[in-house]
C-alpha cells in the first residue's frame, strides 16, 4: 500500500509539472509535502514564472482537473473524519498530503483561469457522487480502526486509477 500511496504523489506532482518546466520540481517538492495549508498563491510564489498556462486544454482534460479537484478534497475529507473517530495519526498525516494535492491542482485551475468547483466543508461537493461516497465511507470507517484502515486503501486505489486514467487522456 505503501508503493501506492508514493505513486499517487508522484503521480499529482506530475500532473502539476506537467505543465512547468524542470526546473519548478526541484523547488517545491519538500515543501509541498511539508506544508499544512499551501495556498494556490503561495504555490505560485514558490514556482515563479515556471509555468506555461499558454496551452489550450481540451474539455475532457478541464473536466479532468476539476474533478481531481473535488476527488483531492473528498479524499481529504474522508481522512479527516477518520483521524476525528479514531485518533490514528497517519490520517491526520495523509490528510495533509490531501491539501498540499488540493493545493497543487488549484494552481492549475488558477492558471488556466478555470472556475474552481470547491465547496467549503467537510462533505461537501459540486458532484453529489462524491457527496454519496463520503457518506458511505465515512460510516464504514466509523465501524472500527480495521475498516477504516480499509477507506483508506480503498480511497488511494480509487485516486491512483483515477490519475492513471486521466495522464493517459491530456496531451498537456
Amino acid at each position: 500500500m505503501k508503493t501506492k500511496i508514493v505513486f499517487g504523489l508522484v503521480a499529482v506532482m506530475a500532473l502539476l509539472f506537467n505543465a512547468c518546466s524542470e526546473s519548478a520540481t526541484d523547488v517545491v517538492d519538500e515543501e509541498i509535502l511539508m506544508s499544512d495549508e499551501m495556498k494556490s498563491s503561495e504555490m505560485a510564489v514558490l514556482l515563479g514564472d515556471s509555468c506555461d498556462f499558454s496551452a489550450g486544454l481540451s474539455d475532457e482534460e478541464i473536466e479532468g482537473l476539476l474533478l481531481m479537484r473535488e476527488e483531492e478534497k473528498f479524499a481529504h475529507d474522508v481522512y479527516v473524519t477518520l483521524y476525528a473517530t479514531h485518533g490514528l495519526p497517519v490520517f491526520d498525516n495523509i490528510s495533509k498530503s490531501e491539501t498540499a494535492h488540493t493545493s497543487a491542482i488549484l494552481y492549475l485551475i488558477d492558471g488556466f483561469g478555470l472556475e474552481d468547483p470547491y465547496v467549503e466543508g467537510v462533505g461537501n461537493y459540486t458532484n453529489a457522487a462524491f457527496t454519496d461516497l463520503y457518506t458511505q465511507l465515512t460510516e464504514q470507517g466509523n465501524a472500527g480502526v480495521i475498516e477504516a484502515l480499509k477507506v483508506g486503501a480503498f480511497i488511494e486505489e480509487y485516486d491512483i486509477a483515477d490519475l492513471e486514467e486521466l495522464i493517459e487522456s491530456t496531451e498537456n
